[in-house]
């Protein structure tokens, strides 16, 4: 039902992705010379290409951008993140990405999260499974504590880095590591193949994960999403043991 809206979203992802490349190596360049930064240019460049994308294949539908803001529209609402991971780009780790999701009556029915520097595209629809680079994904099942990676994520106010330490030091001497790895979006993908356990969110916005949230869903993790606070592990027995671990 939504794959004409997956296809368009996969092509649009990897042409905003190959636009970030291009600035990634421009902005090492530069840095390597001592002048200036390219990273406000490169997202700026990338979510101009997505938005006139979009307007131009569906001029009725609504754009939430994290730099633009609302566009109003139609029933359906693209919520986009053309940059996620800005502080990694600035500083030349290679760890970022594209994140675009569509809402059909504020329920999320595409998800797509393109890593261009791996070339790694997470996608799945409302009826479809989750997908990388064409095959299915499945979280991790492992539930001995000791082997388990947790991502968390937060975000700049106080009240969040307050609740990053608790969470750290709750948690870093049970879990096999902690991990803050700077991208969202990845990171809950990464649940959402197994290649972490867990992923703890504070204060996020809703182009930092809406497009992974769906990913997780339709690759079974169990998901937990308050006002501030966004949780995904890979099933309910192991947030269940995570959450046993807590005092």
């Amino acid at each position: 039902m939504y794959e004409e809206y997956l296809e368009f979203s996969m092509n649009i992802a990897r042409e905003a992705g190959n636009i970030l490349k291009r600035y990634f190596r421009d902005e090492i360049e530069e840095m390597e010379k001592g002048v200036g930064d390219l990273v406000t240019e490169a997202d700026r460049a990338s979510e101009e290409y997505l938005i006139r994308a979009i307007k131009d294949n569906y001029p009725n539908h609504a754009i939430l951008a994290e730099e633009s803001g609302y566009s109003e529209g139609s029933e359906y609402t693209w919520v986009i993140d053309p940059l996620d991971g800005t502080t990694n780009f600035r500083h030349h780790i290679p760890y970022f990405n594209v994140s675009i999701a569509l809402e059909h009556k504020q329920e999320v029915v595409v998800g797509v999260v393109y890593n261009p520097i791996l070339d790694e595209m997470f996608y799945a629809t409302k009826d479809s499974e989750a997908r990388l680079n064409g095959k299915k994904i499945a979280p991790a099942q492992d539930l001995d504590l000791k082997n388990m990676f947790i991502g968390i994520c937060r975000g700049n106010d106080r009240p969040s880095k307050e609740e990053f330490i608790r969470l750290t030091e709750q948690y870093v001497f049970k879990a096999r590591e902690i991990r803050r790895l700077g991208s969202a979006a990845l990171e809950i993908c990464y649940v959402a193949s197994g290649r972490l356990a867990a992923f703890i969110g504070l204060n996020l916005k809703p182009w930092d994960y809406r497009a992974a949230m769906l990913i997780a869903e339709r690759a079974g993790c169990y998901l937990i999403d308050h006002d501030d606070k966004i949780e995904v592990y890979g099933s309910k027995k192991i947030a269940e043991k995570i959450k046993s671990q807590s005092s």
